[in-house]
């Protein structure tokens, strides 16, 4: 037998060598597939928050074409009055809406990291009254009549800002399903430890294969022109970002009932986690 033909003592060693040199080279793979990775989520996440200003910028728009509507009607009053104590009371209106708006515009700025949420604790019957003195002549032009319920000592842990962009787009939502003659209820209460807040209006109602649908984003019963769809969809957003929940009741025919709960202090502020965060 030839000293070639032999087995090597170190064959063990080479098989050792060769391990490591796998583990190695599967290392290195797996090590520039997490950093490929890391680079995709990061920019997915970048994309993600482009997706989400612009989801705020359309409501922010919406929002903000409602409160504007509002503040050219007053504009036009004042201008045909000589009645200070009219001028007054709607200049006062005016700097309500003007105050809304610029919450408005904050809660962009927070979603663009540019701002901290303001969550704390503040009234909600305080901003309910706000929201209605807003409307107040939009109201009265269709002949709506507005019925308040709010329990005494009531307080609500969040972003005001937030709560009046909810009252808003669930008042403006009932004034166009009621159209003239009817009436919207607002119920605030206590709840365990969340605060519910109840809208109740005597529009047509919707149909039960809507219910599912309206919190969509752009879905909209509206007709073309007259509704964006992002209304609702802000409001679930908001809703689940205090870690609330919502609950819709409505028939054809018979009206609408919009219920929400918040929080009634920090210890009950549990927000949830959003779907594709």
């Amino acid at each position: 037998m030839k000293q070639n033909d032999l087995p090597r003592k170190d064959s063990g060693i080479d098989q050792l060598m060769k391990y490591a040199a796998d583990l190695s080279a599967v290392y290195k793979s797996e090590k520039e597939k997490r950093e490929k990775l890391e680079v995709v989520y990061a920019q997915l996440m970048k994309a993600a928050r482009f997706e989400a200003l612009g989801k705020m910028a359309g409501s922010l728009a919406h929002d903000l074409n409602n409160l504007l509507a509002v503040i050219s009607m007053v504009n036009q009053d004042c201008r045909k009055s000589e009645d200070l104590g009219l001028i007054q009371r709607e200049l006062k209106i005016q700097a309500k809406g003007i105050s809304l708006m610029s919450n408005l515009s904050e809660n962009l700025a927070r979603l663009a990291g540019r701002q901290k949420t303001q969550r704390k604790l503040f009234p909600p019957s305080e901003v309910v009254n706000d929201s209605l003195g807003i409307l107040e002549k939009r109201f009265s032009q269709k002949n709506i009549t507005v019925k308040t319920s709010f329990s005494e000592g009531i307080l609500i842990f969040g972003d005001p800002g937030q709560y009046a962009q909810i009252c808003l787009n669930l008042l403006v939502n009932s004034m166009d399903a009621i159209g003239s003659n009817g009436r919207i209820d607002i119920e605030i209460s206590h709840d365990g430890g969340f605060v519910l807040s109840r809208f109740t209006d005597t529009g047509q109602g919707m149909p039960p294969e809507n219910l599912d649908k309206i919190f969509d984003l752009l879905f909209t019963t509206k007709p073309q022109g007259q509704g964006t769809g992002i209304g609702l969809f802000t409001f679930k957003e908001i809703v689940t970002e205090h870690g609330g929940r919502i609950d819709v009741q409505s028939e054809v025919g018979q009206g609408t009932i919009f219920s929400f709960w918040l929080p009634s202090s920090e210890d009950n502020y549990k927000p949830k986690e959003q779907k594709g965060a």
